[in-house]
């Protein structure tokens, strides 16, 4: 019996190890660190995650699509160029960087931004085992460089090396000045913040004069009859208020896999291939451009704006909990902005 226990033991410990190496290479107990809660933790996937948000963005929809970074090629880093482009020495804040992956690679893309990763304070290793999921939660260089060895990140010389900041994306402030960041990034931390309306105005508050936040917020399963509208005709909202004492442009958009192809034939190709594939998954994306010194946006509401939230909440029947109640908190924040 003994054995046996042993056994089994010894079975369990090694598949946890496995799924779970990190956390096996964690000696002190840093790197490691918490499971998804809420805050500013999110378990990214890497740039790879950031890039298919921007893919789907549809490229009408920004004034100027060379300034802008939308390639009409296929280089989907050409956002990311842009912003190396527009911006000496870019500040580019990750919301949510979970484990650092995408911070990593960023870092050894674009040796001239400032990163700054923005995670959840307060984790504290257990004696429970090894964590649901890893996330970033040490602030000294010495620990973030080993993180960077971990994913065999290779920073280039004169690099700068990430920063991390712990605290909490759901409480006002957050810890950096106004103005202070080119760039804000996402891949779906929102989904698990409840005080969505906070991060809004808290990434609106933060961006630099011409800075974009892109900003995931998961998705929900739609009915044909929202997703075969007009990208313009899914808008959730689309308008500008004033933030850290500058005008900023706030996009909510409920994007379909097709909605960047450049014309019908290409959409009705995709969905002739997809016919019997696709069944209404919808990607939800928060963006914010503050306005330029000559007041100018990036981006550009419909030609006739209207709010379809109260469509997607009837039409898109299957979601997370987290999306429902982060659409209805933004409706009545969209809603207190108009009046």
């Amino acid at each position: 019996m003994i054995n046996r226990l042993s056994a089994c033991v010894f079975f369990v410990t090694s598949l946890v190890l496995h799924q779970f190496p990190a956390a096996r290479s964690a000696e002190n107990g840093k790197f490691w660190l918490g499971p998804n809660y809420r805050g500013t933790h999110s378990t990214s996937r890497g740039m790879g995650s950031l890039l298919s948000m921007i893919s789907r963005i549809p490229r009408d929809r920004f004034d100027d699509p060379y300034s802008a970074g939308v390639s009409s090629g296929p280089d989907e880093l050409a956002f990311f160029n842009s912003i190396s482009d527009r911006f000496d020495h870019p500040e580019v804040l990750e919301l949510g960087c979970g484990e650092g992956r995408s911070v990593g690679q960023m870092a050894e893309k674009y040796p001239t931004w400032r990163l700054t990763c923005f995670n959840l304070k307060g984790y504290k290793r257990t004696s429970r085992g090894p964590p649901i999921g890893g996330a970033v939660s040490f602030d000294s260089e010495h620990e973030i460089k080993r993180m960077l060895d971990h994913y065999h990140v290779k920073l280039p010389e004169g690099a700068n090396v990430p920063k991390v900041v712990l605290g909490d994306a759901s409480k006002i402030p957050w810890p950096f000045i106004d103005g202070m960041f080119h760039l804000i990034l996402s891949q779906a931390t929102l989904s698990k913040i409840p005080e969505v309306d906070v991060v809004v105005r808290e990434a609106g508050r933060s961006l630099a004069r011409g800075g974009i936040a892109l900003l995931g917020f998961g998705g929900a399963t739609c009915k044909k009859v929202f997703w075969e509208r007009k990208p313009e005709d899914r808008t959730l909202f689309c308008g500008d208020t004033i933030m850290g004492g500058s005008k900023v442009r706030i996009y909510l958009l409920q994007l379909a896999p097709f909605d960047n192809l450049q014309d019908n034939a290409a959409k009705d190709v995709w969905l002739s291939t997809n016919a019997g594939k696709y069944g209404g998954g919808m990607m939800t994306v928060l963006l914010l451009n503050k306005a330029t010194n000559e007041n100018k946006f990036i981006f550009n509401c419909p030609s006739t704006p209207k709010s379809y939230m109260y469509d997607a909440l009837k039409y898109c029947p299957k979601f997370t909990p987290a999306w429902d109640r982060g659409m209805k908190r933004l409706s009545r924040f969209f809603t207190s902005l108009e009046s």
